[in-house]
C-alpha cells in the first residue's frame, strides 16, 4: 500500500511538473508572437515613413520643375550656344592648355553626383565626380539612380575610392571619365528635372538616400549638351 500511494504521489509530481513547464512554453511562445509582431510592427511603420518622405519630396519636386524648366531655357541661352550653356559654370585655366568647366560643389551631407568638363583645344572630355559628404566613413564604392518605376543606373568606382577629412566630417569620393553607360545616366537624369532618386547601394537603404534637386538635374543636362556640342565639331 505505500509503494501505491509514493507512485501515486511522484505521478502527481510529475503532472505538475509537466503542466507548469507546459504552461510555461505556452506563454514564452505567446510572449516570443507578441515581440514579433511588435518588431514587424515598428518595421512596417519605418518604411511607410520612409515611403511617404520620398513621395513628398517627389511632390515637391514636381510643383518646382515649371520653375526650373524656365531657369533651364535662361541657362542654356536661347541658341544653345556654349556662352549660354557657360553662363552660370566655373571657368578655370588648370594649365598645359587645358580649361576645367565646373560648378560650385556640394557641402551639406549626403550624397552627389557632380559632373564637370575638361576642354583642350578641339578636344573635350567629361567627367563625373561621385561623393559622399558624411561624418564617418560608409565604405563608400558608388551610388543606383532611379530615374523611373524600372530604371536603374548603376555607378560603381573603377578605382579605389578617395577617402579626405574637411572640416565637420570627411569625404569619400571618386571620379572618372564618363563612359556610354554613365553618359546615358546624366542624360535621363538631365531630363528628369527632379525626378532623380540617388541611394547608397547598401541593404536596407541609408538616410543619405534623397531626391535629386531640379538644379542638379539642370546641371547634368547642361553639362551633356556642353560636352556633345563641342564633341561635334
Amino acid at each position: 500500500m505505500g509503494k501505491k500511494l509514493s507512485i501515486l504521489k511522484y505521478g502527481l509530481l510529475a503532472a505538475v511538473v509537466l503542466g507548469t513547464a507546459a504552461a510555461a512554453g505556452h506563454f514564452a511562445a505567446r510572449h516570443y508572437q507578441a515581440t514579433l509582431a511588435i518588431v514587424q510592427q515598428r518595421q512596417a511603420a519605418k518604411q511607410a515613413a520612409r515611403q511617404e518622405a520620398q513621395e513628398a519630396r517627389v511632390q515637391r519636386e514636381k510643383k518646382a520643375k515649371p520653375a526650373q524648366s524656365a531657369d533651364a531655357t535662361a541657362a542654356q541661352g536661347k541658341d544653345g550656344t556654349a556662352e549660354g550653356l557657360t553662363a552660370d559654370m566655373r571657368v578655370k585655366d588648370i594649365g598645359n592648355g587645358r580649361t576645367l568647366y565646373s560648378y560650385d560643389p556640394p557641402t551639406q551631407d549626403g550624397i552627389y553626383i557632380v559632373p564637370y568638363l575638361v576642354k583642350k583645344g578641339d578636344q573635350a572630355i567629361l567627367y563625373l565626380s561621385v561623393r559622399h559628404l558624411g561624418q564617418q566613413s560608409i565604405g563608400f564604392v558608388g551610388v543606383d539612380v532611379q530615374t523611373g518605376s524600372s530604371t536603374v543606373f548603376q555607378i560603381r568606382a573603377e578605382e579605389p575610392v578617395a577617402t579626405e577629412r574637411r572640416e565637420g566630417g570627411i569625404v569619400e569620393q571618386f571620379d572618372q571619365p564618363v563612359n556610354a553607360r554613365t553618359l546615358q545616366a546624366l542624360r535621363t537624369i538631365g531630363e528628369s528635372y527632379g525626378g532623380a532618386h540617388i541611394s547608397v547601394p547598401i541593404p536596407g537603404g541609408s538616410d543619405d538616400d534623397r531626391m535629386m534637386t531640379a538644379m542638379e538635374c539642370l546641371r547634368c543636362k547642361n553639362m551633356v549638351e556642353l560636352f556633345e556640342l563641342w564633341r561635334r565639331r
